[in-house]
């Protein structure tokens, strides 16, 4: 069984694409800026994006990469890491991973979207995750607590009100869902 491992650093250098050596299992490197609206696609086998150097990585930005797919795992680096992803991109990922010295630092997921599924899916290291959708979210399920807050290490869910039965069959008004 193989694997490839594409690093994604923080910090460019001069050079756009310098020898950057050879993961562990012989999978190469390669740079952020060798990815620059490239479509990262992973073969059959399980294949992993390693962060290196800490920092913001938006896995959701066309300028950085245009797709993602058959990518199953995302590693952090050792030092902090905020990785953003939109619904299609965190569908197809199995594993995000914090990286190493989880202790040492905080790692963070940044959700963009309205629909998430964590079904099957693998959080290790990871100390928040921060939902960012751009828009008021309201749940209308009467089984949630609307009173359920939290702070830092939880999920928050907020109604300020219920959507009407027009809203709903007509698909208007807004709603976050994270299965």
């Amino acid at each position: 069984m193989s694997s490839s491992v594409a690093s994604w650093p923080r910090g460019l250098p001069d050079e756009a694409f310098a020898d950057h050596g050879y993961s562990a299992d012989g999978a190469p490197f390669k740079e952020a800026i060798e990815l620059a609206g490239a479509s990262l696609e992973g073969s059959a086998d399980m294949d992993t994006l390693q962060l290196t150097g800490g920092g913001t990585f938006d896995l959701t930005h066309a300028a950085v990469c245009s797709s993602i797919s058959s990518i199953e795992a995302v590693r952090g680096s050792d030092r902090h890491d905020t990785i953003i992803v939109d619904q299609t991109i965190f569908a197809g990922i199995a594993t995000f991973n914090g990286g190493a010295s989880p202790a040492a630092h905080l790692d963070e997921i940044v959700l963009r979207g309205a629909v998430f599924d964590f079904t099957g899916k693998s959080l290790v290291g990871i100390d928040r995750l921060v939902l960012e959708t751009w828009q008021l979210n309201t749940l209308d399920e009467p089984e949630v607590d609307p009173s359920i807050e939290g702070e830092w290490d939880r999920l928050a869910f907020m109604t300020t009100r219920k959507r009407t039965r027009p809203e709903r069959s007509s698909g208007t008004g807004t709603s976050t869902t994270l299965v």
